[in-house]
């Protein structure tokens, strides 16, 4: 029996009660790449972000959703996803592009609450020796997670190869509407 993909629309939540762990959202403020969007930190009361306080998920949804609307929103959040991974000190046994997509999946999982459904996010299927496929169906907008793909890839991927990321839209006509595949090679 075949199984029936229900899609998973970015920004939407299926518990609106979720909550995230303040850690997870202090980049919002300190990314240089989102100085243009102080207004809606301020807007979303998304601004002096407390490490260890938990922020209604839906809110940052609708800070996330109001910020694509807006020029360069999309090469912004890429460049954060990938920036992030430049300087970000990784467990010792964090050594391949796996390994790093794994520990970005448990580090979402800790950070939120109060979502069952959170387990159903994100899947790693291992398709060649040098081919991953991570399969997002979760409510983050696809370019934040496009850019932590990439960087997670080109920091951990062996010495003298290149990683290619290729995202593939569940929905090519409204990509917003569900999730995305991506597969990385190297």
């Amino acid at each position: 029996m075949q199984k029936t993909h229900t899609p998973v629309p970015k920004y939407v939540l299926t518990h609106p009660e979720a909550e995230i762990k303040g850690l997870s959202l202090i980049s919002l403020e300190q990314s240089s790449e989102l100085e243009e969007f102080a207004d809606l930190l301020d807007k979303y009361g998304l601004r002096g972000i407390k490490g260890e306080q938990y922020y209604k998920l839906a809110t940052v949804m609708e800070y996330y959703r109001e910020v694509m609307q807006r020029p360069n929103a999309s090469t912004n959040f890429v460049s954060m996803g990938i920036n992030l991974h430049k300087s970000v000190v990784l467990p010792e046994d964090v050594k391949t592009i796996e390994d790093g997509l794994r520990l970005m999946i448990y580090i979402i999982k800790i950070n939120v609450i109060h979502d069952p459904t959170i387990e159903t996010w994100y899947q790693i299927e291992r398709i060649g020796d040098r081919h991953i496929r991570l399969i997002d169906q979760s409510p983050f907008p696809h370019d934040l997670l496009y850019g932590y793909v990439y960087g997670v890839s080109r920091r951990l991927a062996p010495e003298g190869t290149r990683p290619t990321v290729r995202r593939t839209f569940m929905n090519e006509a409204d990509p917003d509407a569900d999730g995305a595949v991506y597969d990385i090679t190297w």
